[in-house]
């Protein structure tokens, strides 16, 4: 099952509370878009994210 994560505020307060890794090890195919990672302004929080996304712990899928 595929999950797609439509708001960005998700992640951010994922990556806020250090869950963002525990919520997308879990046993689903995790995706965003691109408009939703530029969103992420804050240089840390994106930072996280770029590096889930490298590790393809979370797809990033074209708008």
């Amino acid at each position: 099952m595929t999950f797609l994560i439509h708001d960005a505020n998700v992640l951010i307060d994922l990556i806020s509370i250090d869950l963002l890794d525990l919520a997308l090890g879990l046993p689903f195919r995790m995706a965003t878009t691109d408009l939703v990672r530029r969103e992420i302004e804050d240089p840390g929080q994106a930072r996280s994210l770029a590096s889930c996304i490298e590790r393809g712990r979370l797809v990033l899928c074209n708008n």
